[in-house]
């Protein structure tokens, strides 16, 4: 791929990434984002060396930031923008060359305005099918969703994801029940570390309801440590639920809404 000195930067993407960072984690999400400029992903030694300063509890909050793709990670939405950045580039070189050849004089403004249109009919097409997609979304990922606490992200995007993963996917009993476990780690804290949630889209991209005890540092519902007080079955449809997430009426959000 030749390589191009700029790429469209997203703010919102970046400071969505970035802001509960620490200096540390700061330096390496940064260096990593340069290093895009050559690399489309980076390996696991480039990881490893750009994430050198960070101690365990940090790298593995960092980790929920990268995707992993063949070859390594990268950080997405730099490596998309990236794509679309060569993808621009490559089409003003041709039309370069064939200025070259004198096809016209005004061939080179010409193709330019089409390449920019070309670019933005691919776009809004993207666009379109995904509009598309979100008016289906499936009993299941609804489920999810409004179980879920950090509805900040991109209902669409997290969906995206879901239909992604496919049969990778468990039971929805399990992704709950992995929600409540979690809930129950953060809220029993004890004044330990914990992180805060992060979006459904990146929770399930990491995988996060394969996050047992071992490895989220918390405990498994109903275990000594959990108070059983913390969680209820809903009146309705009889799910089990973290109470605070349960109405007046003991009713969760999708049977509370019911009329």
């Amino acid at each position: 791929m030749s390589k191009d000195p700029a790429f469209l930067f997203y703010p919102g993407d970046y400071l969505r990434d970035t802001q509960n960072f620490n200096e540390h984690q700061q330096v390496a999400y940064d260096r990593i984002m340069c290093e895009h400029m050559r690399n489309i992903c980076i390996t696991q030694s480039q990881l490893n060396f750009f994430t050198k300063r960070l101690n365990e509890q940090e790298k593995e909050e960092f980790l929920t930031y990268l995707t992993k793709v063949d070859g390594g990670f990268c950080i997405e939405w730099v490596a998309e923008s990236i794509e679309k950045r060569r993808v621009y580039s490559e089409g003003r070189r041709v039309n370069r060359s064939k200025k070259e050849n004198n096809i016209c004089e005004s061939y080179d403004e010409h193709m330019e305005i089409e390449i920019e249109n070309e670019i933005e009919d691919i776009n809004n097409k993207e666009s379109g099918k995904k509009k598309k997609t979100a008016k289906d979304y499936t009993p299941e990922f609804l489920s999810f969703w409004e179980s879920y606490p950090n509805k900040s992200g991109s209902k669409k995007a997290a969906f995206d994801v879901w239909i992604k993963l496919g049969k990778e996917l468990p039971g929805i009993d399990i992704i709950q029940s992995a929600i409540l476990i979690q809930k129950a780690w953060r809220k029993n804290a004890n004044g330990e570390f914990r992180p805060e949630w992060k979006d459904g889209e990146r929770w399930l991209k990491n995988r996060m309801w394969e996050a047992e005890v071992s490895s989220v540092g918390g405990n498994t519902v109903g275990s000594p440590d959990t108070p059983v007080d913390d969680f209820r079955n809903c009146k309705e449809c009889g799910k089990r639920y973290f109470k605070d997430d349960l109405n007046k009426n003991g009713l969760c959000v999708i049977c509370g809404g019911k009329k």
